[in-house]
């Protein structure tokens, strides 16, 4: 069973990161970690001589530019959110201009 990458909050929770990198040590695939992404990289790390140092640290990189993306979704979505309620009062404005000129003919 993979384990939960996000808490409730979004963030990736304490520890997710060095049990990720024991899991690949015991030979467990990478993409479990990596979601596809960077899980040559990693496998290739963790083969005989590699160091596994690189690994957690590429990792904690990978998890770090996800928490800005993460950051910048949540902004997005605040930003689209409010262009939905602008959007909504814009068409009911419509709606009340459409019925007063139904009125009037």
């Amino acid at each position: 069973m993979a384990p939960r990458r996000r808490n409730q909050e979004g963030d990736v929770p304490a520890g997710f990161v060095e049990e990720q990198a024991a899991n690949i040590e015991h030979g467990q695939a990478a993409d479990a970690v990596t979601g596809g992404n960077g899980g040559a990289e990693i496998l290739v790390a963790t083969a005989p001589g590699g160091d596994l140092g690189e690994v957690v640290g590429a990792l904690r990189q990978m998890m770090e530019e996800n928490r800005k993306m993460l950051a910048e979704n949540r902004q997005a979505l605040k930003e689209n959110r409010k262009m939905v309620v602008e959007t909504r009062l814009a068409l009911e404005e419509n709606r009340q201009v459409i019925e007063e000129n139904r009125r009037c003919i």
